[in-house]
């Protein structure tokens, strides 16, 4: 299906037109961010196939349009408007570094309760999925709009701009600093933070969410600003032994943004929340070749990655573009950002090259900011129920260390008929986990049955188990914040072979 949907709108939008910088900007916030969002969904699907050995010519054909295509025209065409030493600005766009002054500071100045949530490597596409499921799902009204990312589009200047500040400094050891004050980890952000609010705090999400509700109605008693730091996206797409699995953490990025959003209303009853980002990123299941990639030369940077140079030094590297930082600075500065034209990478050691971000892409800059404005009142969202969903194997014995599971979704999504998310995995009697975690989205609105059925594979631990024993399967709904299980079903394990996969 997404495979079809694909394909579908690059015929649609084949030629990818805009013809200025703010209208290729405007078509990808309308349009073409779509292709990007269905193919996350189909290599999501294609990764759960059992068999992927009659489907490998379709998945060449999707990514090499993807790749070869899709993001090499669309970043061709928007680098063009970036070589006559263009500012970096689109008119009737809000620069990421802008985002205090619009979006926060009238709260600050009305002295009403504001939470900023920062989920890191959120990217647009995901927003619009995530915006939507916030206003399908909650009791409350969501509303997304957009931001021109800062470059380099990493995650120490994302940040950083998206604090209060007068200036941006970049030192030449590459930190970044506000007032004099770094930017790096939380306790400094507060530091910040709190020189235009006192009643301010920044915490990460593991901290909130490790809370009881009297702890986190304590924690953030009397608070005005609150900036709470999401690290599920850019952690796993960051680092090179899980990068292929950034679409399934964006997939566990939604379910912890919204149980998140119903902690802070339910908790500590809050009304406005931002979600935004510090920058997005580019990712392709095929790496790039070492040759397609582009040679650093002699450049000396006083911070190098994949995807850019900070330097001060005046080079020029064939297949770049340059980018002063003074648009940053109060002050001017000699720092100059160099970034391999397109989606195009420098050379470098070691492997990790399918999810990249630091450049100019519109998959890297085009920064969401999700507006969710509480209601207690909303009729729809007190009247609401979740779909319910089943399991519909007949059998309750495993013999093989891969087994392949149905569910079925037993009404379709309407009006008065929410979503329902849940996370499956086996378990031994003690509570410990023994296969993979699966995620079943039971989102159709179909009145067919058959488009209500979800087909997921487990992969059980390598280990011995005890035929005499029961061991579970466990349904949790991860937008539940007390009783999240949401089944418990027994299970038998007599593996007929023994095992031999690593899980």
């Amino acid at each position: 299906m997404y495979a079809s949907e694909f394909l579908e709108l690059g015929r649609k939008h084949a030629g990818l037109p805009g013809l200025t910088m703010a209208k290729l900007f405007e078509n990808y916030r309308e349009a073409y961010y779509k292709l990007d969002g269905s193919y996350r969904h189909f290599l999501l699907s294609y990764d759960k196939l059992a068999e992927q050995d009659g489907f490998i010519p379709l998945f060449e054909k999707v990514e090499n349009c993807y790749t070869n295509w899709y993001l090499n025209e669309l970043s061709m065409k928007w680098c063009a408007f970036l070589d006559d030493g263009t500012a970096w600005q689109v008119p009737g766009v809000t620069p990421q570094q802008g985002f205090y002054e619009k979006y926060v500071r009238r709260f600050v100045s009305d002295n009403e309760r504001l939470v900023v949530i920062i989920s890191d490597g959120l990217r647009y596409e995901s927003a619009v999925e995530l915006n939507a499921m916030l206003n399908g799902e909650q009791k409350g009204t969501s509303k997304l709009d957009v931001m021109l990312g800062v470059i380099p589009s990493y995650t120490p200047l994302g940040m950083a701009s998206l604090l209060p500040h007068k200036s941006i400094a970049v030192t030449d050891k590459a930190d970044i600093v506000i007032d004099g004050i770094s930017t790096k980890g939380t306790e400094n952000r507060e530091k910040i933070l709190k020189l235009v609010k006192e009643e301010s705090i920044a915490i990460t999400y593991e901290n909130v969410m490790s809370l009881t509700k009297r702890q986190m109605a304590e924690k953030f008693s009397g608070m005005k600003l609150i900036y709470i730091y999401h690290n599920t996206i850019d952690a796993r797409g960051d680092n090179a032994a899980t990068e292929h699995e950034v679409f399934e953490a964006t997939e566990k990025c939604f379910r912890e943004l919204s149980g998140l959003v119903r902690a802070l209303r339910n908790n500590i009853s809050a009304i406005n929340i931002l979600i935004t980002a510090d920058h997005g990123y580019i990712y392709r299941r095929t790496p790039l070749a070492e040759r397609d990639k582009t040679p650093r030369e002699d450049a000396i940077g006083i911070e190098s990655k994949r995807r850019f140079i900070l330097t001060k030094a005046d080079v020029h590297i064939q297949g770049t573009q340059a980018f002063s930082l003074n648009y940053l600075a109060k002050d001017k500065t000699d720092i100059r950002a160099i970034i391999p034209r397109a989606t195009n990478c420098f050379k470098a050691q070691g492997s990790g090259s399918c999810y990249v971000h630091g450049g100019t892409s519109l998959q890297e800059v085009v920064i969401p900011v999700v507006k969710f404005k509480s209601d207690k009142n909303l009729s729809r969202s007190m009247s609401a129920k979740k779909v319910s969903l089943n399991l519909t194997n007949l059998s309750r014995k495993i013999t093989s260390v891969i087994t392949h599971l149905t569910f079925f979704q037993n009404e379709p999504v309407g009006e008065k008929l929410l979503p329902l998310r849940v996370t499956a995995y086996f378990a031994d009697e003690a509570g410990n986990r023994i296969s993979n975690e699966n995620i079943i989205i039971a989102e159709s609105t179909s009145s067919n049955p058959g488009k209500r059925t979800y087909k997921e594979k487990f992969t059980l631990k390598d280990m011995a188990y005890d035929k005499a024993k029961e061991y579970y399967l466990i349904l949790k709904d991860e937008d539940e914040l007390v009783n999240r299980e949401y089944a418990r079903i027994p299970f038998v394990i007599d593996l007929v072979f023994g095992g031999s996969i690593q899980f």
